[in-house]
């Protein structure tokens, strides 16, 4: 019986060793509110799966709470910046997208846009200074050798930090206003003609006018973040890496895309192989209702009732905005719940879950030291190469070249003998 049980234990010990093997270090970049609500979710089951989870935080967070214990290890960047400051930015923001902007014209919202993101790229740039010139900060970063970084692009610097340490980085997001991070540093299409931009209230069937409105706003929100935001950011990562470089080309270098939406709400639209559809991986199976709520849901009688969550946001929800949507709910037809009900099916019938998706690509990157052969080659070409104005620009030659030549051959033959003809005839 002793070699017997000798056996299983060093069977035990080499199965325990072979599971930690596949473990990686995870090391997070997160943003506030429900963007970490989302994370956090595929964060723990990351380390369910026996991965090592860092999240990086500033000291002014108020809403990751790195003091109370947790399955992630904390990492606290020191920043010169009360957490109120911080919490009245994005409460600030959020007013004026919900409540302020909707109110006001269109040159107006942009120009209150414009100064707003003025001031939160300063913000933001203190804290990525306080992280990659932090030295002894990023010389522990180096010394835990992650193999992959998570990040949301919605906030700069995460990828920064992964180009500074050498490891591949995973961006996960909704959507950044006017898909200009998509497009620029994701190479994403976004055609106007039928890609709505987002919060512009349109939908993919788009009548002429609103499909100038949805060009204009393109316009605009591309003309906004690379003037004034990007630039910015271009010159900080450049300083820090030494060497010229820009936002865009540090985010494009993503491995994956993680897009926390699906096609039961999204209009159908050009994806590329790095970008993943994850929404829903925050979703769990449902649970009984408490007591009191199942009486109040079956004395609804037979229409029911109505989920409606605002995440993060409700607090920032008017009085005006509430009475607004309780009045709308209250004329919501029967119809409603079969739509619903319909869209519930589309997302639910998906070969994986996405938030086993969403770990599948982390650990895939991890695996294979990133994942290249899913970059389009569209990141290594300039703007005219990508619009294919050169190939334009030479064809025209040829042709205007061709033009000019049979031209010449015409006005040469015609005076050659033409010309010769009549003269001889004259004499």
């Amino acid at each position: 019986m002793v070699p017997g049980k000798w056996a299983c234990a060093v069977l035990l010990l080499q199965l325990c060793c072979a599971g930690c093997g596949s473990c990686g270090k995870v090391l997070v970049r997160p943003f506030e509110m429900s963007h970490w609500l989302n994370l956090k979710t595929l964060l723990e089951e990351l380390v369910k799966r026996g991965h090592e989870v860092t999240v990086l935080t500033p000291s002014h967070s108020f809403f990751i709470d790195y003091s109370k214990p947790s399955a992630f290890h904390f990492e606290v960047i020191p920043v010169p910046t009360d957490k109120n400051v911080s919490e009245n930015t994005i409460n600030e923001f959020i007013e004026l997208a919900v409540n302020v902007m909707p109110t006001l014209s269109l040159w107006q919202s942009g120009r209150l846009l414009q100064k707003f993101f003025l001031q939160a790229s300063e913000d933001l740039k203190l804290l990525c200074t306080s992280t990659v010139y932090n030295q002894l900060l990023m010389k522990k970063l180096r010394e835990s050798k992650y193999d992959v970084l998570i990040t949301d692009p919605v906030i700069p610097c995460g990828e920064l930090v992964a180009e500074m340490l050498g490891i591949p980085f995973v961006n996960t997001l909704r959507f950044f206003m006017g898909y200009t991070i998509e497009k620029y540093c994701g190479q994403l299409p976004a055609p106007p003609s039928y890609v709505p931009v987002p919060m512009g209230g349109l939908t993919s069937r788009m009548t002429f006018m609103e499909r100038v409105k949805n060009l204009v706003l393109s316009f605009l929100f591309d003309f906004w973040f690379q003037q004034y935001d990007f630039q910015v950011w271009d010159q900080f990562y450049s300083e820090a890496l030494g060497r010229p470089t820009t936002l865009c080309e540090t985010m494009g270098k993503a491995e994956i895309w993680l897009i926390r939406t699906y096609w039961d709400i999204e209009f159908p639209r050009p994806y590329l192989p790095n970008f993943e559809f994850v929404g829903g991986l925050h979703c769990k199976p449902a649970k009984p209702l408490p007591p009191e709520m199942e009486e109040f849901v079956q004395s609804s009688g037979e229409d029911g009732v109505v989920v409606f969550s605002l995440g993060s946001m409700v607090k920032n929800l008017t009085e005006e905005k509430a009475n607004l949507i309780a009045s709308a709910f209250a004329q919501i037809p029967q119809k409603y719940k079969e739509n619903a009900m319909r869209l519930s099916r589309i997302h639910h019938d998906q070969p994986m879950k996405p938030l086993d998706r969403a770990v599948f690509w982390v650990e895939f990157v991890m695996r294979h030291k990133g994942a290249k052969h899913l970059r389009v080659a569209a990141h290594d070409l300039s703007w005219f190469q990508y619009h294919s104005l050169d190939v334009i620009g030479f064809l025209l030659a040829c042709v205007a070249t061709a033009i000019f030549l049979v031209t010449k051959c015409c006005l040469f033959s015609y005076h050659k003998f033409i010309k010769t003809g009549k003269s001889t005839k004259r004499e």
